[in-house]
């Protein structure tokens, strides 16, 4: 038999909520600025490069080609405005293109 004590437990999110709205609403604004961001960076293919936004977390994953792209990147997603934390799984490997 497992007990949970429920007042430890994290309450679910209430999708409904006005807030709830208000934050996907912020994260998904502060997706778009990062990609666009990366877009004007020289010298770089933002295509290969996602980001995903969750209260103001930002994961970023794909694929740079040199380590010096691999911290542009890092770095100009860091010094966004409303970036609180920068989850980074980018590879860095050389990108084939047609």
């Amino acid at each position: 038999m497992c007990l949970v004590d429920i007042r430890s437990e994290p309450a679910a999110p209430d999708f409904a909520a006005p807030e709830f709205h208000a934050a996907a609403r912020r994260d998904a604004e502060l997706a778009l600025a990062i990609d666009k961001s990366l877009a004007r960076m020289p010298q770089f293919d933002h295509r290969f490069v996602g980001v995903v936004v969750w209260d103001g977390a930002v994961t970023v994953s794909g694929l740079v080609d040199s380590a010096e792209a691999h911290e542009r990147v890092r770095a100009a997603i860091a010094e966004m405005p409303g970036v609180i934390a920068v989850r980074d799984t980018l590879r860095v490997r050389k990108i084939e293109r047609a």
